[in-house]
């Protein structure tokens, strides 16, 4: 049993490594301002009068943010699931998650910018989409924002083209207080 929980832990490590590379290759123009997280997890419980449950995760998150100059900004968030039952990898395993994975970039006359890709939407509750998010500011704390595109899916954030989604948003973000206000129209299957 220990055998099999090392080699998937292994397995989990690799994935893991494979990502990051991945990710940070074409970003090595902006190290200096890449900034990241790297967690993992190992859960064992054993129980006599059920079966051992063994949970392997890991999440990384890497990201470039967004700065008071025109220029390109990113977000990198995931993570990788194993859960092993008696010894035996469970069906489902390994269980990758994608919660985020988007680049923005802020024009240089500073009153636009755009965002591309699974995000989540800071101005509007519990909104995610697989689309385009832009926004203008009216003034330096005024903005309105319209997006759209595909949703995850409620249940597992897959990505699938059952879900769409649009709305509009506006936001007043002052020193002494924060205001956001959005419409989101999300249909089913057209």
């Amino acid at each position: 049993k220990e055998e099999v929980k090392m080699k998937y832990l292994v397995t989990i490590l690799k994935m893991l490594m494979l990502m990051t590379m991945l990710t940070l290759m074409p970003l090595s123009a902006y190290a200096e301002e890449i900034k990241g997280r790297l967690s993992l997890s190992n859960y064992y419980s054993f129980d006599s009068e059920s079966s051992d449950l063994h949970v392997l995760s890991s999440r990384i998150r890497i990201y470039k943010e967004e700065s008071k100059e025109p220029g390109w900004y990113f977000n990198f968030n995931g993570r990788v699931r194993a859960k092993i039952f008696d010894g035996d990898l469970h069906e489902d395993s390994p269980e990758f998650k994608l919660m985020e994975l988007w680049a923005g970039y802020k024009f240089p006359n500073g009153k636009f910018k755009a965002v591309l890709g699974r995000q989540y939407i800071e101005e509007m509750y519990n909104s995610y989409i697989d689309g385009l998010n832009v926004e203008y500011f009216i003034t330096k704390d005024i903005g309105i924002g319209i997006f759209g595109g595909l949703a995850p899916d409620r249940y597992d954030s897959s990505f699938n083209s059952n879900f769409t989604s649009i709305g509009v948003y506006g936001e007043i973000d002052k020193e002494k207080y924060d205001l956001k206000m959005g419409y989101e129209n999300m249909r089913y299957k057209g």
